[in-house]
């Protein structure tokens, strides 16, 4: 027996329910697509910008510092092709002054600088009629005429944790020498001597905690065999172990001038000491970084 079945009417339900999940999906589709071209956009758009913050290559296009090793990065409007600039020595750091400008706030003399580096289509025009003064370290020849020359000193070891470098003929009045160094975390005490042939000229022995002293600076002199009246000084000790130090020695008319970091001592010449005679400087229990003739 064959059983017929009316035909079956197509369900309304069904088809609007496929016509929303096609809307759906090419919604879905349209927000992957978005999202797809931002994430292109980003990672073509940020190394762009990148290297246009630095000149490149992460470096900028003008750069001047010491050892140190720090950096400011300006971006492109930092300079234009007819901008000048100028560069000036304030009291406690020193910076190059554009529209914007460029700061080292670490307290070191202008004269341990050893490298000024230029780079790309710049040109350097000295006021000739400036009464300032820049020192900075050069060769053995300078030709600029506000430039002062400083050359640095090789130094050696000369055994018994004692280092030495040579000073034959070179000190003269206005000459001065920077010292950089750097104190063992456990010194007590330490020494700078200027050595004449018959003894020391200048003998400098910070003593941070040596004996009965505690912070006491004592500057002295020791020549034939007998030591001068000895110098105490324990305002502004400037040292600390474990830290880094400079030390920068003036040689005026009369007398060493010694500054440190807000200590300033003149040391007055003894009987028979002259600058000529002065063949080397020793340094005793410190870590010499750097000594800079100037």
């Amino acid at each position: 027996m064959n059983v017929t079945y009316p035909p079956r009417k197509p369900d309304q339900n069904s088809s609007q329910q496929s016509a929303q999940d096609g809307v759906q999906c090419w919604h879905v589709a349209v927000v992957v697509a978005l999202l797809v071209a931002i994430l292109v956009a980003i990672l073509i758009l940020v190394p762009i910008y990148t290297l246009n913050n630095t000149g490149g290559g992460g470096t900028p296009d003008v750069i001047g510092h010491s050892d140190l090793d720090m950096d400011s990065t300006f971006g492109n409007d930092l300079f234009t092709d007819v901008d000048s600039f100028d560069y000036v020595e304030p009291f406690e750091n020193f910076q190059m002054v554009t529209n914007q400008s460029l700061n080292f706030t670490e307290r070191l003399a202008l004269n341990i600088i050893n490298n000024l580096i230029k780079s790309g289509k710049v040109e350097f025009v000295s006021d000739l009629n400036s009464s300032s003064k820049t020192s900075l370290p050069c060769n053995n020849t300078c030709t600029s005429k506000i430039i002062t020359c400083a050359q640095r000193l090789v130094v050696t070891d000369a055994g018994g944790g004692v280092k030495s470098t040579d000073l034959s003929n070179r000190l003269r009045e206005g000459s001065a020498i920077a010292i950089r160094g750097k104190l063992k975390a456990n010194t007590q005490r330490f020494v700078v001597d200027l050595l004449i042939s018959n003894g020391k000229a200048l003998h400098l022995n910070p003593r941070l905690r040596y004996f009965s002293d505690t912070n006491v600076m004592v500057v002295n002199s020791f020549l034939n065999n007998v030591w001068g009246y000895e110098n105490r000084h324990t305002t502004a000790f400037p040292f600390t172990a474990g830290k880094f130090f400079e030390i920068v020695i003036r040689c005026n008319t009369t007398a060493f001038n010694i500054t440190s970091n807000g200590l300033s001592i003149t040391f007055d010449y003894r009987v028979g000491v002259q600058l000529k005679n002065i063949v080397s400087m020793q340094f005793e229990n410190m870590e010499v970084i750097d000594v800079m003739l100037m």
